[in-house]
């Protein structure tokens, strides 16, 4: 999973659908679907539930939004620390751990 996923999953239930997202976050819709189901391979289970009308979050999906939330407002509060204070790091590598399913 990338913090890219977790970006998607957040435009996709703050817009209300794949289409506005897909606008919002300058991606196409087809491609913005298919990460979508990607991370919901990943995580093992369905986060929204998609009918023609309207997408709905699944109690799995509620629990999930909350944490992609906390998880990618700490991974972009670290970019000035990772700026300023790694100058030396090849490489950092932030993990988390997903088992709260």
């Amino acid at each position: 999973m990338e913090l890219r996923h977790l970006r998607y999953f957040i435009g996709v239930v703050e817009t209300g659908s794949f289409t506005a997202a897909a606008e919002h976050l300058h991606t196409a819709q087809p491609s913005l679907s298919r990460q979508i189901r990607d991370l919901e391979a990943y995580v093992g289970t369905t986060l929204l539930t998609r009918t023609s009308r309207h997408l709905e979050l699944t109690n799995a999906g509620r629990v999930f939004l909350d944490e992609a939330r906390l998880t990618l407002a700490q991974a972009e509060g670290f970019y000035p620390i990772s700026t300023d204070g790694l100058k030396r790091a090849d490489k950092l590598h932030i993990t988390f751990a997903c088992n709260w399913l």
